[in-house]
């Protein structure tokens, strides 16, 4: 499912590392911290003692939509851990952490950017029995191409191709997700899927 053209791991570093701040002006023109937050307030999946894997966190913008999102229902959660390959997101991350008061959240530095059938796997491992994946892919269509593959070298997805990835990786329940239609742009180029562990694997 990988791109021949996709940078090793020390160039995305770098990449990102001088692009930290262009980056989050990227995702906050398009109002998709916004759209995440929407996205987890009209789902079922938040609910009292949470522990949450921010896998590729970046900058966090996840994690401050799961945690505005659980604090509007007034739900508290049990932990979050995050992990991103580049230091400087990480660093971004913590000094928003810092600024928002925020001492609970867990960074480290981890290696996400495969998404195939064993990355999947190696999260299947990590959930509980009764707990669920949200996904946040690019997806291949048009406007993903200029937007993100061509500025962010971002590997884009099928829907088949995560549909065969999630399976293959011990998932069952697959649901390709909608952001509300108050940011329909963003399902141009992303998908938002929602698996659960198969326990029978």
């Amino acid at each position: 499912m990988r791109s021949n053209k996709q940078l090793t791991r020390s160039e995305i570093q770098q990449f990102f590392s001088t692009k930290t701040e262009t980056y989050n002006s990227f995702i906050s023109a398009f109002r998709y911290p916004q759209g995440i937050r929407a996205l987890l307030q009209n789902s079922d999946l938040l609910r009292p003692g949470l522990r949450v894997l921010d896998a590729g966190c970046g900058s966090g913008v996840v994690t401050f939509a799961f945690t505005e999102a659980m604090a509007s229902r007034g739900l508290k959660y049990e932990s979050i851990h995050a992990f991103d390959l580049t230091p400087a997101m990480l660093s971004r991350f913590q000094t928003s952490l810092n600024t928002c008061g925020i001492n609970d959240v867990q960074l480290r530095q981890a290696d996400v950017l495969a998404l195939d059938p064993l990355a999947l796997a190696e999260l299947r491992k990590r959930l509980s029995p009764n707990g669920s994946s949200l996904i946040v892919i690019t997806k291949k269509s048009p406007e993903a191409k200029i937007l993100i593959e061509w500025w962010w070298r971002s590997e884009r997805y099928a829907r088949d191709e995560l549909y065969q990835a999630f399976a293959a990786g011990g998932f069952r329940d697959v649901t390709f997700r909608r952001f509300p239609d108050k940011y329909f742009w963003l399902n141009g180029g992303s998908y938002a899927i929602e698996a659960r562990p198969d326990l029978s694997r």
